[in-house]
């Protein structure tokens, strides 16, 4: 049914018009795809910030049936070097009174 509905063949039957349906097994391969991307960063961070990503899925398909998904993840790594410190109570340098 997969390779049916990829064809372009499951949209008319019988001079009737259908919407485009989904494929489970595609919208499946897409969500596996970003969660393993995703738990590859996590792991890859220790405990860092990750700010700015940006999550790409590309798909490529070789031949009927056959369908490639690739996931992108990108973005910038925050780690702090040394432990906050506050800074110092700043002195009064000239008296107004």
């Amino acid at each position: 049914m997969t390779e049916y509905l990829m064809g372009g063949a499951g949209g008319f039957a019988m001079n009737q018009n259908f919407a485009p349906q989904e494929i489970d097994q595609i919208v499946r391969a897409q969500s596996a795809a970003r969660s393993i991307a995703r738990k590859n960063v996590r792991d890859q961070l220790h405990g860092d910030s990750l700010h700015g990503a940006d999550l790409s899925v590309m798909e490529r398909e070789f031949e009927k049936g056959d369908l490639e998904v690739q996931t992108l993840l990108r973005g910038n790594r925050v780690r702090r070097f040394k432990a906050f410190e506050a800074l110092p109570v700043p002195q009064p340098t000239v008296r107004l009174s």
